[in-house]
């Protein structure tokens, strides 16, 4: 994220990804991700912003070609710059104002009427949203960013950025209504797919939006399991940005009986293999791998019940770092 999505106006050399791709390679990975928003870089300049030396889309691709190069496959996490919130308005006129932006200067919107207008720049329709990652994965795809085995998981945890909180397409704080999350990133895989199709870059994964993990915990948001079961099934994933601190069986936050409740409690919910994008890190590191060490190895033992992906499980690991299918 560091180098890719902070640093549009300011990108790193051709170099320094190639050496960064190297560094990753040699964890033996299998994908690498990262994330540049997919606005056009017309409208970036739209919005005050300079990318440089290259375009928007310019850096994407360099991005994916370092990627590819290297023999390994891309984790697209990607946002809209009016998905995700980017910071407050300074004098904000009057409580319930706007008062939240976008990335980079542009809008923040919300999926549906925002409740009296609250914080948000306003609303965009779900067909306004699906219109705008098929036109970015045509744009993307003519650069050649795409390849095969590839992973597409843009606009990762919409709950952190409240893109449903409003009385139309809620997300908890009204209506609490999963299913209206549901058809949203339902239709959205299904543009997906249609994108790429029509662009004829075969063989790509999409659907892959992760959530943090207190979506799909028993004692989690929204009264628990409020992740749609349905949607899990349709990816064949449970994929999640887990960092913990959800008190999952009442064990510390950040322990290592905490980050093994987790993903246990995912499971026997959604009955699916559990990807994780992301989690905290620093001192916390260790002790998230190790339980998910232990996760692996009765996922490998005969008969279990933990899931894998063909004869290995799945961990994803973090914005522009390892995606690793086993587990050494």
């Amino acid at each position: 994220m560091k180098l890719a999505k902070d640093v549009v106006n300011n990108q790193p050399s051709d170099a320094t990804m190639a050496t960064i791709v190297a560094s990753l390679k040699s964890l033996h990975t299998t994908h690498i991700a990262f994330s540049v928003p997919m606005n056009s870089n017309v409208d970036f300049i739209a919005r005050g912003n300079n990318p440089n030396p290259r375009t928007v889309e310019q850096f994407t691709a360099a991005w994916a070609n370092a990627i590819h190069n290297a023999g390994l496959g891309v984790l697209w996490r990607g946002t809209f710059s009016e998905f995700e919130i980017g910071g407050n308005l300074a004098n904000t006129p009057v409580a319930g104002a706007h008062t939240v932006i976008g990335l980079y200067n542009f809008p923040f919107y919300v999926a549906g009427d925002p409740a009296n207008g609250a914080y948000a720049g306003g609303m965009q329709t779900q067909q306004w949203w699906l219109n705008k990652m098929t036109e970015a994965i045509t744009r993307l795809a003519s650069y050649g960013a795409f390849k095969s085995g590839d992973i597409f998981a843009p606009l990762p945890e919409p709950q952190s950025n409240h893109n449903f909180w409003d009385t139309k397409w809620n997300f908890l704080g009204i209506n609490n209504q999963p299913d209206v999350y549901g058809s949203f990133f339902t239709s959205l895989k299904s543009s997906e797919d249609n994108a790429f199709a029509s662009a004829r870059v075969p063989g790509i994964i999409t659907g892959w939006t992760s959530d943090n993990g207190s979506m799909f915990l028993s004692a989690g948001a929204g009264g628990g399991h409020w992740y749609p079961l349905a949607l899990a099934a349709l990816i064949s994933h449970v994929v999640t940005d887990h960092y913990g601190s959800d008190g999952c069986g009442g064990y510390p936050v950040h322990s290592a009986q905490e980050m093994d409740c987790g993903p246990r409690d995912m499971y026997s919910n959604y009955r699916q293999p559990i990807a994780f994008k992301s989690g905290p890190t620093s001192g916390t590191t260790t002790l998230i791998h190790r339980p998910r060490r232990r996760i692996w190895s009765q996922s490998t033992a005969s008969g279990s019940s933990w899931p894998a992906r063909g004869s290995r499980p799945v961990l994803i690991i973090g914005e522009a770092g390892p995606v690793r299918t086993s587990p050494s």
